[in-house]
């Protein structure tokens, strides 16, 4: 029988005999004493815990296997891990991604070349807040190495519910007057502002209003590019990297085509 199937059976198995016994347990609740109800809530919990272990894991080596598959029909490699680059992105202070929460860990890396970009494509994930408040976020990104130092330091994201509010306390921010519906969706920050702007030209203005949820990050030599707690389906990576690369080359000198080969 084919593992995954078997893993399904077993799941449905074990929410069947788990749904089961909690309503046969509610149905004798009266009937219980202390002690035997606090160890059947106890071993309830405990089976729904080991569930959803058993599932993660499942999913989880499904996704590196279809991952890997990805890669080797787009021409790269595959690492599910890579203890230099996670150092390398630890040691980082340019992106905003990799120095939020903690636990953080990039992951399923597939790696290629495009032009004279090395691309590195991964699973990224940290946790924020603790206790039963703790949350591990979830994402996939593409980080774009260049030869040449061509762009410089900027930030970009979609707004959210409080930066209007923090905009009148003083949040710094670039703001594109000409593009409302541009300055509407997203918020860019830098050091740089002259130089941001003729990264944002109008070309770049108009991929980003087309797009939803995109976050951009940029060091002198690094572009970075994901969606907020968003992972890819591995059928659609190769899309993304597209997506992610017509980015780079329109803030680069037109003439750059960072298509695959036909």
């Amino acid at each position: 029988m084919d593992t995954s199937r078997t893993v399904r059976i077993l799941l449905n198995l074990g929410i069947l005999v788990g749904t089961i016994g909690l309503v046969l347990y509610l149905m004798n609740l009266n009937r219980l004493s202390e002690d035997t109800i606090t160890w059947g809530i106890l071993i309830l919990v405990l089976g729904f815990m080991a569930i959803s272990l058993v599932f993660n894991a499942w999913a989880g080596r499904k996704r590196k296997e279809a991952l890997q598959q990805a890669a080797a029909e787009m021409g790269f490699s595959f690492l599910p891990d890579d203890k230099d680059f996670n150092n390398q992105i630890q040691a980082s202070t340019s992106f905003d991604l990799f120095t939020k929460g903690r636990s953080r860990k990039a992951y399923n890396l597939l790696r290629g070349q495009r032009r004279d970009a090395a691309v590195v494509l991964f699973d990224y994930k940290y946790t924020t807040g603790g206790g039963r408040s703790s949350h591990t976020h979830h994402q996939t990104a593409v980080l774009f190495a260049l030869e040449q130092s061509d762009m410089t330091q900027f930030s970009l994201r979609p707004r959210g519910l409080f930066d209007k509010v923090a905009a009148k306390f003083g949040q710094k921010e670039i703001d594109f007057e000409t593009a409302p519906e541009f300055s509407k969706k997203y918020l860019v920050k830098g050091s740089d502002e002259a130089a941001i702007r003729r990264i944002f030209n109008n070309s770049v203005v108009a991929f980003f209003e087309g797009q939803q949820g995109l976050s951009t990050e940029a060091s002198t030599n690094q572009l970075l590019v994901y969606r907020q707690g968003k992972r890819v389906k591995p059928e659609e990576l190769s899309a993304f990297l597209e997506n992610a690369a017509q980015l780079l080359a329109l803030m680069r000198r037109p003439t750059y085509d960072f298509s695959y080969p036909h």
